[in-house]
C-alpha cells in the first residue's frame, strides 16, 4: 500500500528539516528524492512494518502539538525551526522509545538521501562511487605522519 498525501507530507517536512539546501551538503532533500526512495521503501515492507512506519510518521505529525503545548499544532506547519527544535529534543530525549523513533525515521531518510546521485556528487563521488573526474582525491589518512619503525 501506497503512503498517503497526508504520510508523504509529514516524512517530506521531515526530510527538509534533517536535509535543508542550506545544510552541510547543499543538496535539499526534495533535490535529492529523499520522499520517492523512503516510499518505495514503505511500498516494500511487510504490512506490520508498514503499519509502524506510519505510526512512527503520525507520531511525528501529532506529537508536536503535545511539545508546543497547542491541540491543533502541526508538525507540517510548523516554522523551520520549531520543527528542528521539536526534532532535537526527540533526539536528546531522556526517553528512550522517542530517542529510537527519531532515529528510526532518521536514518530511513538519511539512506534516501545518501544514496541519490545529487548528494554523491556533492560529496565529491558520482553515482557509481567513484571520483568526480578533474577532482584531486587526497590519499587516505595524508596528513598524518607515516609510521616508522622502531630499532
Amino acid at each position: 500500500m501506497a503512503l498517503t498525501d497526508a504520510e508523504i507530507e509529514i516524512a517530506r517536512a521531515v526530510a527538509l528539516t534533517l536535509f535543508p539546501a542550506e545544510g552541510v551538503i547543499a543538496v535539499d532533500a526534495d533535490q535529492a528524492g529523499v520522499i520517492q526512495a523512503f516510499a518505495r521503501y514503505v511500498e516494500g515492507q511487510d504490512v506490520v512494518g508498514q503499519a509502524a512506519t506510519r505510526a512512527l510518521l503520525q507520531a511525528t505529525e501529532l506529537g508536536f502539538a503535545a511539545w508546543a503545548r497547542s491541540p491543533r499544532a502541526r508538525f507540517t506547519t510548523a516554522s523551520s525551526d520549531d520543527r528542528w527544535a521539536f526534532l532535537e529534543s526527540w533526539s536528546k530525549s531522556g526517553n528512550a522509545a522517542q530517542r529510537m523513533a527519531f532515529e528510526g525515521l532518521r536514518t530511513l531518510l538519511l539512506l534516501g538521501y545518501v544514496d541519490s546521485d545529487p548528494v554523491r556528487r556533492a560529496m565529491g563521488n558520482f553515482g557509481d562511487g567513484g571520483p568526480v573526474p578533474g577532482q584531486a582525491v587526497p590519499p587516505p589518512f595524508a596528513s598524518a605522519a607515516a609510521p616508522t619503525a622502531e630499532a
